[in-house]
């Protein structure tokens, strides 16, 4: 049984440079994080790792009851999903697109209604997505699609959760230092203003810093992308 006076963190994605960054954040908070991940896996960081099927319902609802009757309660929510494809749109299969809003955004959903009911009043829920939600993704429609409706899905579940005390913002991110894709993006670096990828650690580094943001920032997307999209 974990410390019940410490503040909780589930992080739902894959094991990657994301997560591992994410989570160094966090624990440099003092804040116990789980990770929540579909294959066993092993990370630089010391944090405990839950595999599960984030697409199935009724495994990840399990999950999430596991996690409050280890730690007694969950503060924050973060929500990694990133499944990509990239295929012109008159070349793409209605099952490849099934799979892509299953797995970057259906999953999201999922992960958002398991945790709610455990998730303690001022929690916070932070869903991570891509700028393609804003700007499209050449040869990625589906993709693109997806990570809009994460935005639009954290908007209206914001809404709801006012009346829980809990905030919902989404960290939206732009072409990424681990990332060969250029999601379509016609010069890639070039067309980043600050003329360089972004780095985990600079995300992570705001997200942190977003879980200790006042109650009444909710709703909001906010964008690390060094420039290339600006609101």
């Amino acid at each position: 049984m974990g410390n019940r006076e410490k503040k909780v963190a589930v992080v739902v994605g894959e094991a990657q440079k994301k997560e591992e960054a994410f989570a160094e954040a966090l624990l440099a908070k003092s804040i116990s994080v789980e990770l929540v991940v579909e294959k066993d896996c092993s990370l630089r960081v010391g944090v405990p790792i839950t595999v599960t099927e984030i697409t199935a319902e009724e495994e990840l609802a399990a999950t999430f009851r596991k996690i409050f009757d280890r730690y007694g309660r969950i503060d924050y929510l973060i929500n990694c999903m990133d499944f990509y494809l990239e295929k012109p749109l008159i070349d793409t299969e209605e099952e490849e697109w099934d799979e892509l809003i299953m797995r970057n955004l259906t999953a999201v959903f999922l992960s958002c209604k398991s945790a709610l009911p455990y998730l303690v009043p001022g929690g916070r829920i932070i869903n991570v997505t891509s700028d393609a939600a804003r700007l499209g993704a050449r040869k990625a429609s589906a993709y693109a699609a997806a990570k809009a409706g994460v935005v639009t899905f954290s908007k209206s579940l914001a809404r709801e959760s006012v009346s829980r005390g809990i905030a919902v913002n989404v960290l939206s991110v732009g072409l990424m230092e681990d990332e060969e894709r250029a999601l379509g993006w016609e010069s890639g670096v070039d067309s980043i203003p600050l003329g360089r990828t972004g780095k985990w650690e600079e995300a992570a580094a705001f997200l942190a810093s977003l879980l200790e943001a006042p109650k009444y920032v909710t709703g909001q997307t906010f964008h690390i992308n060094g420039g290339l999209y600006m609101p």
